[in-house]
Order: C-alpha cells, then structure tokens, then sequence
C-alpha cells in the first residue's frame, strides 16, 4: 500500500503552515511518530555527559549551546554512527507511514474553563485600562474601541514608574487573591468531580434500566384531599421534627447544623449525600423489563411529561461561604440554598430571607390556581406543609428573590411522597388545596 504522505514531506522540506492554524492543531495522537535527525540522536546520547563536565548551576540554554558546538567539531566519520541510526529511525517512519491512512494533524480543543472557577488575575495595564478607558470615551465619544486601546497602549509605554505603581500594586493584590481562590478550588476538586458526575445522570430511563424503574401502573391518577395527601407525605421524614416550620430561627438553624451566611461545607455535604441519598424523585411511571416495547409510548404520556418539566435542573448554593451554582441532584439537607423567580425549587425548603414580592406557582403540586405569596413567619402553625415560610419541590417561583435551607430532598419530599403514593398530579378539575383547606376549617 503507497503510503498517503511523502516521505520528502515529512523529511526533507517542511512545508510552511500559517501559524494561527497550527496553534489550533496538533499531532494526532495515532501518527506515526517522525524520524529523529543525527544531531538530535546525538543529543540524547551525549547530553548527560556533557552537562557533567559543566558548572553544577548550568541553564539549559547553556548545554543546548555546548551539545553544538561538540557536535560541529566533530568529523564526518565520527557522526557516522548517529547518521546511521538516523537513516535507520527514517526507514521506520516510512514504513510505519506506508500503513498509516489517518489524518497527521487534529483540532487542538483547549479545554472549557469551568464556570466557577476562580477569576484570573487582572494585569497593572488592564487595571489601568479600566480607569483610563471611560475617560478617553468621554472626551472623543466617536473614537473607536481599537484607536482607544492603541492610545492606551501607547500611553502605558510612556507612563513613568510612579504613574504605574498604583496599578503595578493592584495586580500584585488579585494575584494573591487568584493564588488564594486557586488554593481553596484544588483543594475542593473531589466535590466538583462528584457534582459534575451526578450532573451527567440526570434522569434517563435507559441509564437506570427497567429492573429499577419497578413495577408498572396505567391507572388514572385522581387527587384526594391535598390535607390528607400532604400526611400521608411525610411517611419516612422521621429527621425532621414536626414543628419545622414554627421553630425559631435559631432553633431551626441548630436543628439542621448550619450557618445562613457560610452553609455547608464540601465534607459537610458529601456526608449527608451520602446519609440521605440524591436528590432525584423517581418517576411516576415505573415499567418492568418486560414492557421495554412500550417505554417511548410510556415517555410520552402527559404525566410523564409533566414529571420531566418539572424536574429542576441547577440551582444557587452558598457552600463553605460561596455562591456555587450546581446540578440540582447535589442539594442534600441543611443545604442554603437562593432562589429568583424563575426557579424551579430544587428541594422542600423553609425561608429564612424572602422579599416583599415573593410568589411561588403551586400549580404542579397543588393545583393551586393563585400563586402562594412567601414569607419568612409561620403562617399555619399546625399544618406545616401550608404554612407560606415552607416551600416545595417543583414549584415555581414567579416574583421576587429568597434563601432557604433545605429540610427535605428528592423521593423524601413532598412532591417524591405524593408521586410514590400515586397522589400526583392533581385533578385540574378538582379544588385548589387552599379551597379544600378553607372548607374543612369551616
């Protein structure tokens, strides 16, 4: 077979490659590995002897230099040997080259800097710049961002010592700050690893396998009273106390072991995962191996398109004094977690912060027409579960901001109780659980 690369490609003349195209690619890891030259042999079969004969504190630019000039010395007899390899290692590519039909160079893909990760630190003439910039562009509103930063440029050039301490000293403080942050982000790699891990098993029917889904049920789902339904919920919340909602603030934060400002720690977390499970509800509709030829019938049924709208995704939590933003399958309990309207609640929380505005949609888990308007006071003291400083899993937030601490996750909420004692979703026709409620009472 005739190789597809020349052999005077790849030995004689290197053809020139544009260097912004070659900085984008490299060696493909399966080509052919290129012939060594003489020299080269020679150098990594004299290298260490020459560098011995050399003062201890040698640089590398300096062995590099003395390697040539031993190498120039020498006569053409005396390179005979590496010569001879060197036509020996070329055979070898040539032959290897004959067989090889893939591609010599591929895409250079830099990995993707992770969201979290800490800010690089900024350079004195970027601090400059950000001073500098808005008032060039105040005095020559027209002028276009590359003439300004060609002024800039220059007048960074000239700028004296003095006039370049203030900046010189504020990169010297972000890059303490970046050497800090990197600290604390390589020491916490573990958790980060684990989160990305749950991330990539988000729910998918064929990762778990039928076996694990468990039985199957085509039943119509019909709502009972929401009250009730909330009960019979907490069967298996056995770590939390009744009262949940009414304890003081103090006494809540002691119950559940964590600071609102600092939250839990990467140990802290990682232990309650492991004590409590994942935070995923297993689906509504569970199928036997025997059924696999009706899964995508089954998937595309209205309840189990409501479970997976529903299922939240990423989620906002202070850990160890940070703000992470992380795969919703992580939350564990006593996790601080911050919610904006637009959020699909992750986990059964209680409100320890709450603005004026704050709304929450009940409607997948209550079939509450209104939205619930929020608060950090216990509004029902005996039902827990009505009371407006608790929020719920799936639920929506449509207005306003908040902070709350986990109290319960994935089939241990109350959205994961009511799934697996076939009591959601709820009747569209049947009242709001705020109606039901009000009626009961009277």
């Amino acid at each position: 077979m005739d190789s597809p690369h020349s052999a005077t490609e790849v030995w004689g003349e290197i053809p020139t490659v544009n260097k912004k195209k070659r900085r984008l690619q490299k060696k493909a890891p399966g080509a052919p590995k290129r012939g060594k030259s003489p020299y080269i042999l020679f150098s990594m079969d004299k290298r260490e002897e020459i560098k011995a004969t050399m003062p201890p504190n040698s640089k590398v630019t300096d062995v590099m230099r003395a390697i040539a000039e031993a190498w120039s010395k020498m006569s053409e007899d005396e390179k005979a040997p590496w010569k001879l390899s060197a036509e020996s290692d070329k055979q070898r590519y040539e032959e290897e080259m004959a067989t090889y039909d893939g591609p010599l160079r591929v895409p250079n893909k830099r990995a993707k800097k992770h969201p979290n990760a800490p800010k690089r630190a900024s350079s004195a003439f970027l601090f400059y710049s950000q001073v500098m910039r808005p008032r060039i562009k105040a005095e020559h509103p027209d002028m276009k961002n590359t003439e300004i930063s060609k002024q800039l440029g220059e007048a960074w050039a000239k700028a004296t010592k003095a006039q370049k301490a203030p900046f010189v000293e504020k990169e010297k403080e972000d890059r303490a700050r970046y050497k800090r942050e990197m600290e604390e982000w390589n020491s916490n790699k573990s958790e980060r690893e684990f989160q990305e891990a749950q991330a990539a098993q988000q729910y998918n029917p064929s990762q778990y396998g039928f076996d694990h889904l468990g039985h199957f049920n085509q039943e119509e789902y019909h709502a009972t009273d929401f009250v009730e339904a909330i009960m019979d919920a907490l069967v298996g919340q056995v770590h939390l106390p009744a009262d949940i909602q009414s304890m003081s603030e103090r006494d809540f934060l002691a119950k559940t072991n964590v600071e609102l400002a600092f939250g839990l720690t990467r140990d802290e977390a990682i232990a309650r995962r492991l004590l409590h499970g994942v935070n995923r509800v297993t689906p509504p509709v569970n199928c036997p191996s025997w059924v696999c030829c009706l899964l995508p019938c089954i998937l595309r049924t209205e309840t189990m398109r409501m479970y997976t709208n529903n299922c939240p995704k990423e989620v906002t939590v202070v850990r160890s004094g940070k703000k992470l933003c992380m795969d919703a399958a992580s939350l564990v309990f006593g996790d601080v977690v911050v919610f904006k309207a637009g959020d699909i609640i992750a986990a059964d929380c209680r409100l320890l912060e709450c603005s004026e505005d704050f709304e929450v949609d009940m409607t997948n888990l209550a079939n509450e027409r209104t939205p619930r308007k929020g608060t950090i006071e216990c509004t029902d003291k005996e039902q827990g579960l009505l009371s407006r400083n608790m929020v719920f899993m799936s639920t929506t937030i449509t207005k306003g901001d908040a902070v709350g601490v986990v109290v319960a996750t994935g089939d241990n909420s109350i959205w994961g109780q009511l799934i697996s004692n076939h009591k959601w979703p709820a009747d569209a026709s049947q009242p709001s659980e705020s109606e039901r409620f009000i009626a009961n009472k009277v």
